[in-house]
């Protein structure tokens, strides 16, 4: 899993619309295996796939980033079928200090 823990991040539901962004855990799942549910942390730089890691320029980042719970995006990698994922939960890191309106 991703180096911050499910934990310390707030999970936003479908009624938020909040959009994907850089540093969210994102849990998606490919339509055609929907049982099999992935989960990747989206950051500025760094790909670590081992620890879920996934740097935002990366194909699936730039497909992810941007949607909201429960939309369908399509990841088009060279030499490799397109593969139609839906975003099933995001989770955000706690902000250490409110957001002001």
């Amino acid at each position: 899993m991703a180096s911050l823990e499910v934990s310390e991040m707030v999970l936003e539901t479908a009624d938020d619309e909040i959009e994907v962004r850089v540093d969210d855990l994102v849990t998606y799942f490919n339509i055609e295996s929907p049982e099999m549910h992935l989960s990747v942390q989206i950051t500025a730089l760094l790909t670590d796939l081992n620890q879920g890691l996934i740097g935002e320029g990366t194909p699936l980042a730039q497909v992810l980033l941007g949607s909201t719970t429960g939309d369908e995006v399509v990841l088009r990698v060279p030499g490799k079928a397109a593969a139609t994922l839906r975003i099933h939960e995001v989770y955000r890191k706690e902000s250490a200090q409110p957001e002001i309106a």
